[in-house]
């Protein structure tokens, strides 16, 4: 167990952070009704991450300095996440259309390049499903290093990020959004950008939608106050990917990531009726 916890401790340090920074912001962004649209932003980043493999694989770019995974998949996010937000404005009809529509588009854009290269089929897969227990070190440290970061961001500007949440989820209710953000919540939309893209990369989508959406889920209905929610939500995220993680080590045959998955509902349930009870 030492041997593995020492082999494995940048990961899930990273891992660690990035549930429950992740878990978190998902909270935010599902308030916010933005749950479909972090979805499709999850597939735009895996198709830039195709992209990049795509022009250094198939046109013998590999040695350009302008062609970067991470840099292909924050153009291409960037650009589906501002790009939709001016085209809808600030109408609230059909948004959940569009956005099925849009994110069945860049699936087809994902599957036009990967049968045009065949080593982007796996490549493809492990996008997807992921084992976050080989995700390189170097994807590790870079999401603890954002962590750090984003910790002092979201800290200091909780109260307006908050208060932003629900002022777009009454505006959206009414059937128009809200006309201005604080700059906190800009900083906010950029640093959700900036975590899904980058933990779509290092740790794969099923990891990062799973955090962003699974424990917020669970615990909706046993939360007392919006403080005692962010808590559970905070530690189910903390203690269900660790368990997911040590349990891979017991049960080796199964993927990390799914585990971790389930993991999260375990923890999040556990911790849900623990707070009822008490």
């Amino acid at each position: 167990m030492i041997e593995f916890l020492t082999l494995f401790k940048w990961t899930l340090l990273g891992t660690t952070l990035s549930a429950a920074t992740l878990a978190w912001m998902g909270s935010h962004l599902s308030a916010r009704n933005q749950g479909l649209q972090t979805l499709v932003i999850t597939q735009s980043s895996s198709l830039g991450v195709l992209l990049a493999l795509f022009l250094t694989g198939v046109l013998g770019l590999e040695h350009s300095h302008f062609v970067s995974e991470v840099g292909f998949a924050l153009i291409v996010s960037a650009l589906i996440y501002w790009g939709s937000e001016i085209w809808l404005g600030r109408k609230q009809e059909k948004r959940e259309n569009f956005y099925l529509a849009l994110y069945a588009l860049l699936i087809a854009g994902s599957y036009i390049l990967i049968s045009q290269s065949s080593h982007l089929d796996a490549h493809s897969h492990n996008s997807f499903f992921g084992d976050v227990a080989l995700s390189s070190d170097s994807d590790s440290l870079s999401m603890v290093f954002l962590g750090l970061f984003s910790a002092g961001v979201l800290i200091k500007g909780h109260k307006s990020i908050t208060l932003a949440t629900f002022t777009r989820s009454l505006s959206s209710q009414s059937g128009s959004l809200a006309l201005q953000s604080p700059w906190t919540n800009r900083i906010f939309q950029a640093l959700s950008l900036v975590w899904i893209v980058l933990s779509v990369k290092s740790f794969g989508t099923l990891f990062t939608v799973s955090a962003l959406f699974v424990p917020g889920l669970v615990l909706s209905g046993f939360a007392k106050s919006l403080k005692n929610f962010e808590v559970l939500l905070v530690l189910s995220a903390l203690l269900g990917n660790a368990l997911g993680f040590l349990g891979s080590y017991w049960l080796p045959t199964l993927p990390t990531s799914a585990l971790i998955s389930v993991c999260f509902v375990f923890m999040a349930g556990i911790l849900g009726l623990a707070n009822q009870s008490g």
